[in-house]
C-alpha cells in the first residue's frame, strides 16, 4: 500500500517518508497542494494521505488540508473509505472535531498532532498497518460481492439467454 505525505515542510516530509519506507511500504511527498491533485489525479489504488493542515508558506493562502481532503474524497475511486490522516502542528483537536460535525463526509480519519508523533514513535507504523489490514478486507469483501452477484446472476439465466454453439 502506498503512503502520500502532503507536507510544506520538506525536512519533516521526508523524515516521515523515511520513516514510512523503513516499515516497508511505498512513499511519495509533495509540498503543495496543487501538486499533490496533479500528481493524484486519476489514481485508484488504496493508499492512506498523510495530510498537513496549512500551507500558507508555500503561497496556498486560500486553501488548506480540508480542502483537499474533500477533493480526495469526491475524486478517488475509494473516496470515503481512504484513510486521511490529519498530522499537523497548528490545528486544535477542538477545530478537527467541529470540522468532523460539521462536514462528515469531506473529513479526515483521524487527527495527530506533531508533537504526539514525535512523542510516540509505534504510533504512525500502528496506524499503517491497521489501515492496510482494514483496505485488505475490504479488498476481499469486494471481491466475495462480485462473485456472489455472478452466480446470483447466472442462477437467474433463462437457457436461451447464454450463448452456445454446437459443435459440427
Amino acid at each position: 500500500m502506498k503512503v502520500i505525505i502532503i507536507d510544506d515542510e520538506a525536512s519533516f516530509a521526508d523524515s516521515l517518508k523515511d520513516l514510512v519506507q523503513v516499515e516497508g511500504y511505498e512513499a511519495e511527498v509533495y509540498h503543495t497542494l496543487k501538486q499533490a491533485r496533479e500528481g493524484l489525479e486519476g489514481a485508484d489504488e488504496p493508499m492512506v494521505v498523510l495530510l498537513d493542515h496549512d500551507f500558507r508558506d508555500v503561497g496556498e493562502k486560500d486553501q488548506v488540508g480540508y480542502d483537499f481532503c474533500g477533493w480526495l474524497r469526491e475524486n478517488h475511486p475509494f473516496g470515503l473509505l481512504l484513510p486521511i490522516i490529519y498530522l499537523t502542528g497548528r490545528e486544535t483537536t477542538e477545530h478537527f472535531l467541529k470540522q468532523q460535525r460539521d462536514n462528515p463526509f469531506v473529513h479526515p480519519s483521524a487527527y495527530i498532532s506533531k508533537d504526539q508523533l514525535a512523542s510516540d514513535q509505534e504510533l504512525l507504523p500502528n496506524l499503517l498497518k491497521q489501515y492496510q489490514e482494514q483496505f485488505e478486507r475490504i479488498r476481499e469483501l469486494s471481491e466475495k460481492q462480485g462473485v456472489q452477484q455472478a452466480l446470483i446472476g447466472f442462477r437467474d439465466m433463462e437457457p436461451e439467454d447464454s450463448n452456445y454453439y454446437e459443435a459440427e
